[in-house]
């Protein structure tokens, strides 16, 4: 006996129609349900989504008015809004499955209705946020309503407001900074002043800004961003030469990774991307990082660090450079500042250069140990062979001359250990520079992984070591092969290209970057990744690596 209950021919058609009828609803809410995100679910992201019918009937007979992005919130914090296309912004961590995040008006009254018309909710919330799409969007009120587009960014987002007059050159400004970060579910406002920073660089349009944090007083305050460091004294980095838009933050990623193999690490600074706006003005992607400077060198009283500028053998001071005791800065025949004193900082001191000026004499006159040793100074040999296969792996042609930091560390003898750290690394796997303004200075050149010229591919100390130290080329190799077996190499620093390409596609910054600024980024990266392969077989013939 079954215990299913058996329909039979007598069933009547009426029964058979009904059931069918109900299982066409019960799907047909189903599909609805996955098309929209009801209405009625308050206090979520999720309820401000509306059907084309019910968008257009929340602002039907109403009187439209201009669009004012500025009275949104989200997480309580303004959002980015580009006032000429009357767009906003908001971020959205690429990390999770679903809309997240309250937007709001702030005050009292203002519904806010996003009428989903180019994607269904939620499966295609990724290929809304990696195409850019932008909605409809509307604030309605009771007799009133206003109307814009809002875009979905997968980046978090930084905006600066200020209103004390245009940017001319390197004048301050003083405003007020939001950021919003997706990812750490931190949405943060201060007061700040800032300025343009850069040297070549703020010749281009898109420019890179040195920012202050202050608190309400107007006093320095310290905040950590995007997951870096607690800290008052950031840079936007425009990442304005680089095609990629991923050679500097990968050359830092890659310091820090080399040193991590190392007893005595030295540390680099670390870039988080973030999408810039700038009093409404959509700027593009920029990299978000710290300075080299005292707190990331771990520097007490006593300890100096020098940062050299340009420094090439043709370049010196009126007299020699413990006569400018006492001064921040050298200066060079041609007025430029080629040399200055990180750490003691700005009204501090004491700055001495006596020991820069022991260090240039051996790279640039002696090649002698005695002209350090006579000033008590120890070179940290694993850190200054690491540099410079670092700069060989990158071919930092911009940084085995200039962009370089010394820092000089006070040892329990009364002497001083001596290590070098990076900066400024646009110019890189395969980039270099031109005067070429209207092309970001730069040019690629594929025919680069088999040169090792000094100033180039080899820096200025190593070269006077190798004079000085005939067992560095071994300890060097030595130090390849290591790097080697432990997974260094093309394939390593290719997927690290990949990653960061990657999240900038599928974050759908990329293509706005591009859009802002046509011509900024390359359709792919294969000329990197065949010059990382040349690179790497040129390097490990150079020292003595068999295949």
């Amino acid at each position: 006996m079954r215990s299913s209950v058996l329909y039979t021919s007598e069933m009547k058609k009426n029964d058979l129609l009904l059931i069918l009828l109900i299982m066409l609803t019960a799907a047909a809410a189903v599909v609805t349900s996955a098309l929209r995100v009801p209405s009625d679910q308050e206090g979520t992201f999720k309820a401000l989504f509306v059907s084309t019918e019910e968008y257009e009937g929340s602002i039907k007979g109403k009187e439209k008015i201009p669009f004012d992005g500025t009275v949104l919130r989200f997480e309580g914090s303004m959002i980015p809004f580009d006032k000429e296309t009357d767009t906003v912004y908001v971020p959205q961590s690429l990390d999770e499955e679903d809309w997240t995040g309250n937007l709001k008006t702030a005050g009292d009254g203002g519904k806010i209705c996003i009428k989903s018309e180019a994607f269904i909710y939620p499966e295609d919330r990724q290929k809304a946020i990696e195409e850019g799409a932008d909605h409809r969007i509307a604030v309605v009120y009771k007799d009133s309503f206003m109307e814009g587009r809002i875009v979905f960014s997968g980046l978090p987002e930084i905006s600066i407001e200020y209103e004390d007059g245009e940017i001319l050159g390197k004048e301050d400004h003083e405003g007020a900074i939001t950021v919003l970060d997706p990812y750490r579910k931190k949405y943060m406002s201060f007061p700040c002043s800032f300025h343009v920073r850069g040297a070549t660089s703020i010749l281009f349009d898109k420019k890179s800004y040195r920012i202050e944090l202050h608190d309400a007083a107007g006093n320095n305050e310290d905040a950590g961003l995007l997951g870096l460091r607690r800290d008052d004294d950031w840079i936007l980095n425009a990442i304005g030469t680089d095609k990629s838009l991923a050679r500097e933050k990968i050359c830092y990623d890659l310091w820090n990774e080399l040193n991590a193999m190392e007893e005595d690490p030295v540390p680099a600074p670390e870039m988080e991307y973030a999408e810039l706006y700038l009093n409404g003005e959509y700027m593009g992607v920029y990299g978000l990082m710290y300075p080299v400077d005292r707190k990331l060198m771990d520097m007490k009283p006593g300890d100096l660090l020098y940062k050299v500028n340009t420094w090439k053998e043709e370049e010196d001071v009126t007299g020699r450079p413990s006569d400018h005791n006492g001064e921040r800065k050298l200066f060079n025949s041609n007025g430029t500042a080629y040399a200055e004193i990180e750490y003691p900082g700005k009204d501090s001191g004491p700055y001495e250069w006596d020991l820069f000026e022991a260090y240039q004499d051996f790279v640039f006159k002696t090649q002698d140990p005695a002209t350090l040793r006579e000033k008590g100074i120890t070179l940290n040999m694993d850190n200054f062979i690491l540099h410079e296969l670092f700069c060989e792996i990158a071919r930092a042609g911009d940084n085995t001359w200039k962009n370089l930091f010394l820092a000089a560390y006070r040892n329990e003898s009364g002497g001083y250990d001596l290590n070098e750290t990076i900066w400024d690394l646009n110019y890189t796997f395969g980039d270099a520079f031109t005067w070429d303004p209207e092309n970001g200075n730069t040019v690629f050149l594929p025919e680069s992984t088999e040169l090792y010229k000094l100033r180039y591919d080899r820096d200025y100390g190593y070269t006077a070591l190798m004079i000085a130290d005939k067992g560095i080329k071994t300890q060097a190799a030595d130090k390849w092969k290591k790097w080697r077996t432990q997974g260094i190499g093309p394939d390593r620093i290719r997927k690290m290209f990949e990653e960061e390409r990657s999240y900038l596609l599928r974050s759908g910054a990329m293509v706005r970057n591009e859009a802002r600024w046509p011509g900024s980024t390359d359709p792919d990266n294969s000329g990197i990744y065949e010059w990382l392969e040349g690179r790497f077989e040129y390097l490990d013939s150079l020292h003595g690596l068999e295949q």
